[in-house]
């Protein structure tokens, strides 16, 4: 799926009634990386820097082989990044997995980053 703007992408929302849809999620992801989505897409996702089921989802696209290559993987760490910090001390091992990625794009925190908090 290609969009040409915001209006057109928000109407494939990838949260109906509550749940998330992968496939529409994956696709929000990819377009993560597209300069024109990246701020409507990070206000979007601020929106649910609780969400532990989100939180599950971006980890199993960040982590999952079937994904090496696609956008959706930096575009799930680009989201990781800014989940609430009590939800990712939860995720600890998810995100020390992801941390060791060869990838930089990949990892949700910079080399130099301190995740004492963690």
């Amino acid at each position: 799926m290609r969009y040409e703007t915001w209006e057109a992408l928000r109407q494939d929302c990838p949260l109906r009634e509550g749940v998330w849809d992968r496939e529409r999620l994956k696709e929000y992801l990819i377009q993560c990386c597209n300069v024109r989505f990246a701020r409507p897409l990070e206000a979007f996702f601020a929106n649910y820097r609780e969400d532990e089921v989100l939180a599950d989802l971006l980890f199993n696209f960040l982590l999952c082989d079937d994904y090496d290559g696609s956008d959706c993987q930096i575009g799930a760490a680009q989201v990781i990044r800014g989940l609430d910090r009590a939800v990712l001390r939860k995720k600890r091992a998810l995100v020390l997995q992801a941390q060791k990625n060869e990838v930089f794009g990949k990892r949700p925190f910079g080399p130099k980053e301190d995740l004492s908090w963690l």
